[in-house]
């Protein structure tokens, strides 16, 4: 089904403009539905509730829309609370983002559920098992704001498809996250495509990380909220690409000294076919245990785990084969 996002007719000259207090989630109407579909979505079922609880019709949420210079048809917004599409084009994100002024939620409550985008074209195909960016992210909203920063949504997160995915934790010898490694081979979704926007969390960051060691990449912008610790930056790539054609693109992310991380993880939302994780220790600092641990979401109260241990080189490694979608980490613990 198409994402329509066409003006509809005039609606009345004017109305008052829509009350923006701040209600608790909990005190909504519907209670534990409605944190339930703001925590976990999806789209469809949060934007559905917050539109009945807000008692105004499609045509009239269509003229605020239109007041404040977005276009949505009443058509677009139907099938977005049906569940039948979901916006994706450029006008229709800005019309989510109007959607949350209007109905009073916060600033990124329903952009953080909207799911990847749905296939188009041959060369795609879809994965049932994806998830959305308020299932993966702590703090939705601080991350849809960072990624703002750089012009970003979460759905530019998808514009690749990814085929193998390689991440490693480097670990110095005074016990420090000293960065990231990552290489990617990937898929583009769509045509015209000249950046990679990536994004990572580590609260105990104090200042920006820099990016450096770019293969078939360089870097672009990027941007980082030390109050949340969430980074944004894009890799800009060294040739244009059309929806079907792949890449392998490498960086590495520098961390600043002192950094006391015990944990790195990989929010997966998309399973690639594989997933290698690996935390390089220093070899004359290792630590005295390594757990391996997959949760399906933020939310999950499980926890899967697996002991791991570190070889002669200071290597921990784990390996996975078309891995499930979720949050798939490695922690330590030092003697």
């Amino acid at each position: 089904m198409r994402d329509t996002t066409r003006p509809g007719p005039a609606g009345p000259a004017s109305e008052a403009p829509a009350p923006r207090t701040q209600v608790p989630p909990a005190e909504r109407p519907g209670g534990e539905e409605w944190v339930r579909a703001f925590r976990d979505g999806p789209f469809s079922q949060a934007l559905s509730l917050a539109i009945r609880n807000s008692g105004l019709t499609l045509e009239r949420l269509r003229y605020r829309l239109q007041r404040q210079g977005v276009r949505a048809s009443t058509t677009a917004l139907s099938y977005w609370q049906r569940g039948e599409n979901q916006p994706e084009r450029p006008e229709s994100l800005q019309a989510v983002v109007a959607l949350e002024k209007i109905l009073g939620l916060p600033s990124g409550a329903l952009l953080a559920l909207i799911g990847p985008p749905r296939p188009r074209g041959p060369h795609l195909r879809h994965s049932p098992g994806s998830l959305s960016t308020r299932q993966v992210w702590d703090h939705p909203a601080a991350f849809v704001a960072v990624l703002a920063m750089i012009d970003a949504t979460p759905l530019d997160l998808h514009a690749f498809v990814p085929l193998s995915a390689y991440h490693a934790a480097l670990v110095d010898a005074e016990r420090c996250h000293a960065g990231i490694v990552r290489h990617r081979t990937l898929r583009a979704t769509r045509d015209r495509v000249r950046r990679l926007v990536v994004a990572l969390h580590e609260p105990e960051l104090r200042s920006s990380p820099r990016v450096t060691d770019t293969q078939a990449c360089r870097p672009g912008r990027q941007r980082f909220d030390a109050d949340s610790g969430f980074m944004a930056y894009e890799l800009l790539l060294d040739r244009e690409l059309r929806a079907g054609q792949c890449i392998r693109v490498a960086h590495t992310v520098r961390f600043p000294p002192g950094v006391r991380s015990t944990v790195a993880d990989l929010r997966v939302r998309t399973s690639p076919p594989e997933l290698v994780q690996e935390v390089v220790f220093d070899p004359s600092t290792l630590p005295a245990r390594v757990l391996y641990f997959h949760r399906a979401k933020v939310s999950a109260s499980r926890e899967e785990t697996n002991e791991l241990y570190p070889g002669v080189s200071g290597v921990v490694q784990h390996v996975a084969a078309s891995p499930v979608p979720g949050i798939h980490g490695i922690r330590w613990q030092w003697g």
